[in-house]
């Protein structure tokens, strides 16, 4: 990449500049100039790091490593970059055979990364949001590893079991979306339909699972607001106890709850400050040695 090109991509007042011109175009020249900006800025760290990008007729496909992925927005690149490339999710366990609980599964994009390492034996995903589940249905039959590992399910997890919810949802923002009512907050001043989601209880959902298996457990955590449910509830039901290891994304700057659950509950906490004041970070646990 040349250097006026780089100057372009990184310079904050330029990226703040073509922010604000994007925002006063009509909608769909809005998001084509977000898409192509987001491939542009992201095609050389793809590229140096083993993958291929390309443009689909519906979006994306990032192929690479054994994995491939497709996504119809510039949030589902970004997405892709921060758990192949950053390694956001990486647990570092070793060798032992590791069950992992994806909540909040988008795409499938972390589930896929995991399905490739050998010593992750088993994957159970949830995500409530169909539109959201059919991409990710259609990456799990893409990827050979993913299909024999991953049990998906398209239903959210919560602190109590809601049968029906009617959502604000937008495909362009698949990342965004929460089954917590209150931060139904319009995104960027464009949501554009409604989707039919359903949540069921944590504890109820995850008890059987964690109670009959074998394998080590961790737990990644990406559901914009609903983990302040989650973890509670697990917690009251002495659920925490079978697992090893959690990385989570908190949201609204809410984190010292969850950091108090996770240490009563014996695991070691540290916190990585994130997005738009500390509003969005993460959270990585990891049980304390007796």
């Amino acid at each position: 990449m040349n250097p006026i090109t780089r100057n372009i991509l990184t310079d904050p007042r330029i990226v703040k500049s073509v922010r604000a011109a994007a925002s006063c175009l009509p909608r769909p020249v809005e998001k084509w100039l977000q898409f192509e900006y987001c491939i542009l800025k992201y095609t050389k760290q793809f590229i140096d790091a083993g993958y291929r990008i390309e443009h689909t007729s519906k979006g994306f496909r990032i192929s690479g490593h054994g994995m491939n992925i497709a996504g119809p927005s510039a949030q589902a690149v970004h997405i892709a970059k921060e758990v192949w490339i950053d390694g956001i999710y990486d647990f570092r366990m070793g060798d032992a055979p590791l069950t992992v609980i994806d909540i909040g599964f988008n795409t499938g994009t972390t589930g896929i990364w995991h399905a490739v390492d050998p010593m992750v034996k088993e994957i159970y995903a949830y995500e409530p949001f169909p539109t959201t589940f059919e991409w990710a249905m259609r990456n799990i039959e893409s990827n050979a590893r993913a299909k024999s590992k991953i049990k998906a399910f398209r239903y959210g997890l919560s602190d109590r079991n809601i049968p029906e919810l009617i959502l604000p949802y937008d495909k362009d923002l698949m990342g965004n979306q929460s089954s917590i009512t209150e931060r139904q907050i319009d995104n960027f001043g464009h949501r554009q339909d409604y989707e039919i989601i359903e949540v069921r209880r944590a504890s109820e959902v995850l008890g059987p699972i964690f109670k009959a298996c074998k394998n080590k457990i961790a737990m990644k955590i990406d559901c914009e607001g609903a983990e302040r449910e989650i973890l509670p509830d697990l917690a009251a039901a002495d659920l925490l106890k079978f697992v090893t290891a959690i990385i989570m994304e908190y949201h609204d700057g809410k984190f010292l709850d969850l950091m108090r659950t996770l240490i009563e509950n014996g695991f070691e906490t540290k916190r990585t400050p994130g997005f738009y004041k500390d509003s969005i970070g993460m959270i990585r646990a990891t049980r304390r040695q007796k």
